[in-house]
C-alpha cells in the first residue's frame, strides 16, 4: 500500500496558525513589516514570507520572535480563528483605529467616540429587546404549565 505523500514545501494548517499569530503580534504593536524586520535583523521580504506561511519558521527564529514580541512560544500556536469576534488586531479594527488617529481635530475625535459609544449602546439595547421578545412565549408557556400542574 502506498503511503500518502506530504508536500513539505506547503505550509500545514499549524504553520498557518503560527504565521497568522506572528502577523497579529506585529500589527498589534503598530509595526510595519519593514520596521519589525529591521528590529529583528532580517529582510522584510523574509518576514513577509513567514507571515503568509510561505517560509516555514525554525525553532531559533520562533524563539527570537517570542522574545521580540514578549510572549511565550506557545502563544504562537493558539488558533485564533476559533475565538469570538471582536479581535482588536483584526484588519477592520485596525482600519478604524487608523482612521480615528488620522482625524486631526480633537473635537472631531470626541464626536466620533461619542457616536461609536451610542451605536454600541443602541446595538446592545436592540439585542436585549430581541431577546426579551423571544422570551415571553416560553415564559408564558412555563407559567401556564406550572399553574395547570398545580391545579391537578
Amino acid at each position: 500500500m502506498d503511503e500518502p505523500t506530504v508536500d513539505r514545501r506547503r505550509a500545514s494548517e499549524m504553520d498557518m496558525v503560527v504565521a497568522d499569530n506572528i502577523r497579529r503580534r506585529r500589527v498589534s504593536l503598530g509595526l510595519s513589516l519593514k520596521d519589525a524586520a529591521n528590529l529583528l535583523g532580517i529582510a522584510y521580504q523574509q518576514l513577509q514570507k513567514i507571515e503568509v506561511g510561505k517560509n516555514r519558521i525554525n525553532a531559533a527564529r520562533l524563539r527570537q520572535l517570542s522574545v521580540f514580541f514578549g510572549c511565550s512560544i506557545d502563544d504562537f500556536y493558539v488558533d485564533r480563528h476559533h475565538e469570538p469576534a471582536g479581535d482588536p488586531t483584526s484588519r477592520r479594527h485596525l482600519n478604524l483605529l487608523r482612521q480615528f488617529e488620522a482625524t486631526p481635530d480633537d473635537q472631531d475625535r470626541a464626536v466620533l467616540a461619542a457616536v461609536c459609544k451610542l451605536l454600541a449602546e443602541a446595538s446592545v439595547a436592540r439585542k436585549k429587546a430581541l431577546e426579551m421578545t423571544a422570551q415571553p412565549d416560553s415564559f408564558i408557556n412555563d407559567k401556564v404549565s406550572s399553574k395547570a400542574e398545580g391545579a391537578q
